[in-house]
C-alpha cells in the first residue's frame, strides 16, 4: 500500500544551487544529484531506519553542470556522468568521499548526452541530440567503444529492455515513433513513454503492445517518467509523472489508472522537474522543487498514542497507589492521637489534612498536660 501522506527532507539550504538530475543506485542505498554551480552530492540512505547517515560533496565535478547521472545497476558504489564539457567520468563511492576511477574525453559533438548502464551491467550506452548512439563495453572497467550507431532523427530518451536472451534499446524520437535494437541477455522489464499530449504509455517490449494509457485532465507536455514495481516484479505498479509547465508532479496506480498523491512543489522552476522511486523502499522518493532544491520524502510516521486500555492501567495504579497512602496516613493519624509523639513533616501524607494535624496537635498537648498534673 503506497503512503498518502509523507514526510519531505530538503538536502539543500535555500541559498544553495539549483538541482539539475538526480537518479538513486539500483540498491537504493545512494541518491547522488548534480546542481548548477558544478558541484555533485551523493546522499547515503539507511533503507531499514528511512533515514540520512552521510552526504558526500564534489565541488569542481566537471567543467560544465552534470546534465545526467547513471548508476551501475550490480556495483552500488559506482556510477557515470557526462556533462556539456564533453567528458564522462566513471566515480567510485567510498565512505564519504567520491573520486574518478575512469575519465573519458567525448566527440564534439557529443552534446546534451543521455547516458545509461545495461541491466546486467555488461553495456554502457550515450546518446546525443545529434543522431548518435554510441555503445562502450564495460569489461575490466576501460569502457572502450565497440559500436557507434547513427540515428535517423533526433532522439530525446532511450531505455535498455530485456526479453528472454535478447536485450533491446528502445529510443523515443521526435517523430512520434519508438527505434528499437537489439542485443543480447535474459531480463525483462517494462518501459514508460511520455508524450507532448499529455499521456504515458506503458509498453511491454515481449510484445511491444501499450498495456495501460495513463492521462489527466493536464493539457501540457510529460516531463519526466519513473515507474516501479515493488509488490509485482513482473509488472510495474506505480509512475510518478512531471510537466514541461506549472502542472505538479503526481503519483499514479498503474492497474487502476487513479491519481495516488500530487506533490505540490514538484514543478518546474529553471529545468524540468523530476521524481524518482527508491529502487527497493516502497514510499520513499526523492525530486527536485519548484525552488530548484533537491528533496527526499519518506512516509510519514505517526505519533503513537496509548491505547484506551493502557490508559484505563495507568489510571487504575494511580488511584490504588493514592488509597495506599491515604489508608497509611490514616492510621498514622491513629497512632499520633494515643501516644502524642509523631514527626508530621515525615509522616503524614495528605497536605489537605491541615486541619486534622491541629487537631491531633491538641490533643497531644491536652495528653502531655495531664501527665504533668499527675506527676
Amino acid at each position: 500500500m503506497f503512503p498518502s501522506t509523507f514526510d519531505t527532507i530538503s538536502l539543500d539550504s535555500k541559498e544553495s544551487p539549483k538541482t539539475i538530475f538526480l537518479e538513486w543506485n539500483h540498491q537504493g542505498t545512494r541518491l547522488a544529484f548534480s546542481r548548477t554551480d558544478r558541484s555533485l552530492k551523493v546522499v547515503r540512505f539507511n533503507t531499514k531506519t528511512l533515514q540520512l547517515q552521510d552526504i558526500t560533496t564534489t565541488s569542481l565535478a566537471h567543467q560544465r553542470p552534470i546534465g545526467c547521472i547513471a548508476w551501475h545497476p550490480l556495483d552500488e558504489n559506482c556510477f557515470a556522468t557526462t556533462s556539456r564539457d564533453e567528458t564522462l567520468n566513471i566515480w567510485e563511492v567510498k565512505a564519504k568521499s567520491a573520486k574518478i576511477i575512469k575519465w573519458l574525453k567525448l566527440d564534439h559533438s557529443n552534446i546534451n548526452t543521455v547516458i545509461k548502464f545495461s541491466p546486467d551491467g555488461l553495456y554502457l550506452a550515450l546518446m546525443t541530440y545529434t543522431h548518435k548512439l554510441t555503445i562502450l563495453s564495460t569489461k575490466d572497467s576501460k569502457y572502450n567503444v565497440i559500436t557507434v550507431i547513427e540515428l535517423p532523427t533526433v532522439a530525446h530518451d532511450f531505455e535498455w529492455c530485456m526479453n528472454g536472451d535478447d536485450q533491446y534499446i528502445v529510443l523515443a524520437t521526435d517523430s512520434g515513433c519508438m527505434d528499437i535494437f537489439s542485443f543480447n541477455s535474459e531480463l525483462k522489464f517494462y518501459i514508460a513513454i511520455g508524450t507532448n499530449d499529455s499521456q504515458v504509455f506503458i509498453i511491454d517490449p515481449s510484445t511491444l503492445t501499450c498495456i495501460k494509457s495513463l492521462s489527466d485532465d493536464v493539457d501540457e507536455p510529460i516531463g519526466t517518467v519513473d515507474i516501479a514495481s515493488y509488490n509485482s516484479p513482473s509488472s510495474p505498479t506505480l509512475a510518478a509523472i512531471t510537466y514541461e509547465y506549472k502542472s505538479p508532479g503526481a503519483i499514479y496506480d498503474i492497474h487502476t489508472g487513479k491519481q495516488i498523491t500530487i506533490i505540490d512543489k514538484c514543478t518546474i522552476d529553471q529545468y524540468v522537474p523530476m521524481i524518482r522511486f527508491n529502487p527497493m523502499v516502497s514510499g520513499v522518493l526523492a525530486f527536485n522543487d519548484n525552488s530548484g532544491k533537491c528533496c527526499l520524502m519518506t512516509p510519514k510516521k505517526e505519533p503513537k498514542v496509548l491505547s484506551d486500555r493502557s490508559n484505563l492501567k495507568i489510571s487504575s495504579t494511580i488511584s490504588n497507589t493514592m488509597s495506599k497512602n491515604t489508608r497509611m496516613s490514616r492510621t498514622m493519624r491513629e497512632s499520633a492521637s494515643s501516644t502524642g509523639s509523631v514527626r508530621y513533616a515525615d509522616r503524614i501524607r495528605d497536605p489537605r489534612d491541615a486541619d486534622l494535624r491541629d487537631r491531633d496537635l491538641g490533643r497531644g498537648r491536652d495528653i502531655r498536660d495531664k501527665r504533668d498534673k499527675r506527676r
